[in-house]
């Protein structure tokens, strides 16, 4: 696994209670981590200043699985 999804992993037990061997690339933020949608804002708000990205509202929308997440910090920190 890469470094991104593990610090990922490690990030989103902040806002959610689950064991990190039961989760991969293709857990998906609502339905398997359980976090709605106030919770989700305030993760990316934090995930912005912990990782030093942006996600745009546009990239908000497309979001829905922890791949999804990991795709878009090293898109962003490979530039």
């Amino acid at each position: 696994m890469n470094n991104t999804f593990m610090d990922v992993v490690k990030f989103l037990q902040d806002f959610a209670e689950f064991d990190p061997e039961d989760i991969d690339m293709a857990s998906r933020m609502k339905e398997d981590l359980g976090l709605d949608s106030l919770t989700l804002i305030t993760m990316v708000d934090e995930a912005e200043r912990r990782f030093n990205i942006v996600i745009r509202d546009e990239q908000l929308m497309s979001i829905r699985t922890i791949g999804d997440v990991v795709r878009s910090i090293d898109e962003q920190t490979r530039s």
